[in-house]
């Protein structure tokens, strides 16, 4: 976390700070960005806490003494702050295995304590959002009669007079101050102890089936409800590294008392004790994230969230500790396999942790063997550092991450290109390798460069000369100041991530800006971190091995590699930040491209969970571009798919867009996905378009337009006018030749065009006819819903045609806001200029070039699927995609970027249908709500394999850079397209129109999230 995020989060109150758990919450806390204020029993305790704390974080940690929590008003000071708290965390309530007093000793506390401090912060704290407890599995594990399965809708039954038995007191005092707790905020007052409320309290957990979340949802019995929420966090045996200021392992948490025992040789004298009651654990830095997340997920509130790692047994303890440290060691006395046995017994109680998995995103839990606290041998003294076991054990097999393919031996060898000598175990001779690097050596400097003379490498070395965004400088060479292993094979990717970027990803045609950001930043990115690296190389590999560079193996091997690094990133503190993020859409993209469905859904499943957990999308300067590269990716798979997207519901988490906008449209941007601004009519000479190409690309953006900006229940007649509308603008296109061989243009496009110049002359050698049945429906709906925007009459030239080159960058002034409904123009809008002089009007006789072509395959796919109500990938057959895609590849690239558009367009009129017709996908939804309609007979018989075509992954990919293009200039012309295209393909393929009952996507056109 850099120094200005440090406190950006919010001021939280967190009480008990001594405790264990207490401890790692607020190592959490500062990591993630919070102000802490915890509470202590005596100021000397708080000056220990403050004196553990790394000197730079210090200024964001404080103190607040509260003698005994069960005192009346023992919060009321605690909670009143400047600035004001704007959450609470509650971990401070008694544990005592020896109680003289059950009342007075634990249950009085816990219930007083959590009661008095939700008063006190209704009271006197209105700025608290949310109050999470901490609670524990005793209040929901029955030992008497255990569930299969346990959840967070179990209780522990629990009768007051039970609670005064001594074996029960500790598990009475969960139970009771967490069913206060939900009371209170609920309206009902909460418990007073065991004074005022034990009768609400035993009425209350006589019944062991009573759900908090449905409780915490009850309305009905609401009465002074605090406008905060609440979460409880269920934690089990929580095992982990003790706290930095504890000197004496007396003092140990009672987890954590049982390893000491058994370091200390208790075990080997008395024998290893009983793992009953409790089979389940936690690691206690899982425990403390958990709590981090219920403040920053909106969905967390309002739930108990049981937070379990796996199974364990005091034999399987024994057998980590007897790993972790030195069996033969004569200080330590070990018990043996035999007298430690696996007693974890086979019918063992199951858990679902899935709530925490879903909401909190706790996806990889640690293993037990990375848990036990510190190496205990100095007797009774405690090491000088608190480090947990550094074995590494296979993970539970009841908890998924990742999968990490086993490393084979690698394969590369010979001379790298810098002449060390490289062996097949990877290992480098004459060369300081940078493999356990994990910054930048501050000696190397890696700085954007503008240049295509820019070299990888010393001006003597094999890569000389090939053109790169970056460029290395320094005393070291190249390789040797990458974070990754100096080998040839290692090299030949990096050139390789270098030109595909540089060529492919960062430029529509191939000559990108010397000041696109993409490559002035992302690349750069990619290269020097530790985890992006790693990525960055299969990324490589990847295109390489389907051209049979690469074996599988080799493949497989670099995957596995950046899936292990990636695993292991998201374990840290860190897993959710703006290089976890980049990384991971990495691989959706590949997985999009090369890979399988349900790997691609897991993926995206998690990214959507960073995105949840840092509360929206990253808008710094780099994670800006990871925010954008993740929306348009989603937003591509869910336009091949004909699907719903998985990232840009705007109910949940909007990208804020907060980067200033462009001066001027980009007339090459012009789509008819796009919202009306100027009719391709009055672009034909600065965009270089046929009369004709310009007619069928109004004709269809009217069409869109009119879908798109349809009310939320249209009726029959509004939908049968339009379906009416649409099959004659389909028949009229129809009538155009595909290659227009002749001279003259037909009536049907020069009326149109002499209507909206404002000329109604009869034209020498043009056919005329009589106007369309549809014009008088297409008065009504355009009335309503189309609006043409004002000319730039400085846009205008004396040639016109396909063949003719366009200006690439020819900038039109922001036209006026539309509303969301009606698409009319604000009051403030200015009205259509008067018709430009004939000379300058464009001529009528030029011939139509591959563009038109491309343009008049594309238009009827849009017009048939409108007039059937059927989505593209069912009226697109593949003999339409394919020839669709051979008269685009006679477009040149560059003459795509001057009407990228256009060619957005173009390519989402057949990439649902490529993407679609193969073997590998017509089972795969993807965790998208795919569409189901495949029911043309390409469709039927689509095991051709179509997808496996280069001209498929063409189409894909080129979408996507083409979106991305528009996106790094004018991100709200691309969310525009996007949500456009999104709201046509909702419309075809559902019942209603695109603001359905689901209400998954909503038409937001003057927004401003993503």
């Amino acid at each position: 976390m850099t120094e200005s995020q440090l406190g950006s989060r919010g001021k939280v109150l967190l009480t008990g700070g001594t405790g264990f758990i207490a401890s790692h919450i607020l190592d959490a806390l500062l990591e993630h960005g919070f102000t802490v204020v915890t509470t202590v029993r005596t100021a000397d305790k708080g000056r220990t806490i403050l004196n553990s704390i790394e000197e730079s974080l210090r200024a964001f940690v404080s103190f607040v003494v509260v003698n005994d929590v069960a005192e009346e008003g023992a919060f009321d000071e605690a909670v009143q702050s400047e600035p004001p708290f704007d959450y609470v965390v509650h971990t401070a309530s008694p544990y005592q295995l020896r109680v003289d007093d059950p009342v007075r000793d634990l249950l009085d506390p816990a219930i007083r304590g959590i009661t008095g401090l939700l008063r006190s912060v209704q009271l006197h704290a209105p700025g608290v959002r949310r109050v999470v407890l901490t609670s524990s599995s005793a209040a929901m594990l029955n030992p008497n009669h255990h569930a299969a399965v346990y959840d967070e809708s179990c209780w522990r039954p629990m009768t007051w007079a039970a609670a005064l038995l001594p074996k029960n007191t500790y598990e009475a005092s969960k139970v009771f101050s967490e069913r206060a707790a939900w009371a209170f905020v609920n309206g009902q007052g909460g418990g007073g102890g065991s004074d005022s409320n034990r009768d609400a309290l035993e009425t209350a957990t006589e019944t062991a089936s009573v759900d908090a979340d449905a409780a915490a949802r009850d309305d009905s019995r609401a009465h002074q409800r605090p406008l905060f929420d609440l979460t409880v966090i269920n934690c089990t045996y929580t095992f982990g590294p003790v706290q930095r200021w504890l000197t004496n392992v007396a003092a140990v948490n009672a987890s954590n008392q049982r390893i000491r025992d058994l370091v200390l040789g208790e075990w080997c004298r008395s024998g290893m004790p009983p793992t009953r009651p409790v089979f389940t654990w936690v690691d206690v830095r899982d425990v403390a994230l958990a709590h981090v997340r219920a403040l920053l997920v909106p969905e967390a509130g309002g739930r108990r969230f049981y937070v379990v790692g796996g199974h364990f047994s005091n034999g399987r303890l024994a057998a980590v500790v007897r790993a972790g440290l030195n069996a033969n060691d004569a200080r330590l006395c070990l018990p043996t396999a035999t007298a430690a046995p696996d007693d974890l017994p086979q019918s063992v109680y199951q858990f679902d942790n899935r709530r925490a998995r879903d909401v909190l995103g706790i996806v990889a839990y640690r293993s037990l063997a990375t848990s036990p606290s510190g190496e205990y041998t100095e007797g009774l003294s405690l090491p000088a550092t608190n480090t947990s076991f550094s074995t590494v054990r296979d993970r539970d097999s009841d908890v998924t991450e990742y999968p990490v393919f086993s490393d084979p031996e690698p394969v590369t060898s010979g001379e790298d290109f810098s002449g060390s000598v490289v062996n097949r175990r990877n290992e480098v001779s004459g060369l300081r390798s940078a493999l356990h690097c994990q910054t930048k050596r501050p000696e190397t400097e890696l700085t954007p460069t503008g240049s295509r003379s820019a070299t990888l490498g010393d001006p003597g070395s094999k890569t000389t000369g090939f053109p790169s965004p970056w460029h290395l400088s320094g005393p070291l060479d190249a390789m040797g100041a990458l974070p990754i292993a100096a080998t040839k094979q290692n090299a030949i990717l990096i050139h390789t991530f270098g030109e595909v970027l540089y060529h492919l990803k960062g430029s529509f045609d191939g000559v990108p800006d010397d000041d696109n950001p993409f490559l002035a930043h992302y690349v750069p990115w990619c290269v020097q971190s530790p985890l992006l690296v790693q990525t960055s190389l299969y990324v490589s590999a990847q295109p390489l091995a389907e051209r049979g560079f690469l074996d599988e193996a080799t493949t497989m091997h670099i995957k596995g590699n950046a899936i292990h690094v990636l695993n292991a990133y998201l374990r840290t503190a860190a897993c959710a930040d703006d290089e976890a993020m980049a990384a991971v859409a990495q691989f959706i993209a590949l997985e999009f491209y090369y890979g399988s469905a349900a790997v691609m859904q897991a993926h995206l499943q998690g990214l959507r969970q960073m995105v949840l957990l840092r509360g929206g999308f990253p808008t710094s300067r780099v994670g800006a571009l990871v925010t954008k590269i993740a929306l348009v990716g989603d937003g591509i798979i869910a336009m091949s798919l004909e699907a719903e997207p998985i990232l840009q519901e705007p109910a949940s988490f909007p990208y804020v867009y907060d980067e200033p906008a462009p001066d001027a449209f980009h007339l090459s941007f012009s789509s008819p996905l796009l919202p009306p601004r100027l009719p391709f009519g009055l672009c034909i000479d600065a965009l270089g378009l046929h009369p004709a190409t310009a007619w069928i690309l109004d004709e269809v953006a009217f069409l869109i337009n009119v879908v798109v900006n349809l009310p939320a229940n249209p009726s029959e007649q509004e939908t049968a006018k339009l379906q009416a509308t649409a099959a004659q603008i389909h028949e009229r296109i129809s009538e155009l030749p595909v290659d227009m061989p002749h001279a003259d243009v037909p009536a049907a496009v020069t009326e149109p065009m002499a209507a909206l110049s404002g000329d109604t002359r009869q034209k020498p050698g043009v056919r005329t006819s009589t106007p369309p049945a549809d014009a008088q429906n297409r008065t009504q709906m355009a009335s309503s819903t189309s609006h043409r925007e004002p000319r730039d009459n400085d846009a205008v030239s004396t040639r016109a045609g396909d063949n003719a080159t366009p200006r690439p960058h020819s900038l039109l002034p922001r036209y006026p806001k539309f509303s969301a409904r009606s698409c009319s123009p604000s009051p403030s809008s200015t009205s259509l200029p008067p018709s430009p002089p004939p000379a300058s009007r464009p001529p009528t006789h030029l011939p139509a070039g591959p563009l038109y072509t491309t343009v008049r395959l594309a238009a009827p796919l849009y017009t048939r699927a409108i007039t059937t109500r059927t989505p593209l990938s069912a009226v697109c057959t593949d003999a339409d995609a394919l020839a669709v895609l051979a008269a685009s590849w006679h477009v040149p690239l560059d003459r795509w970027r001057g009407v990228v558009g256009v060619f957005l367009f173009v390519m989402l009129a057949v990439v649902p249908t490529l993407h679609q017709r193969s073997d590998d996908n017509k089972s795969n939804s993807n965790g998208h709500q795919q569409s189901s309609s495949k029911t043309s007979g390409a469709a039927a018989a689509g095991g051709s394999g179509i997808r496996a075509h280069i001209h498929t992954r063409f189409a894909k990919s080129i979408l996507q850079i083409g979106l991305m293009n528009v996106a790094l200039v004018d991100w709200p012309v691309c969310r525009d397209i996007m949500r456009r295209a999104l709201l046509l393909q909702q419309w075809l393929r559902r019942g209603g129109g695109p603001h359905g009952a689901d209400g998954e996507i909503r038409h937001n056109e003057g927004g401003t999230s993503g």
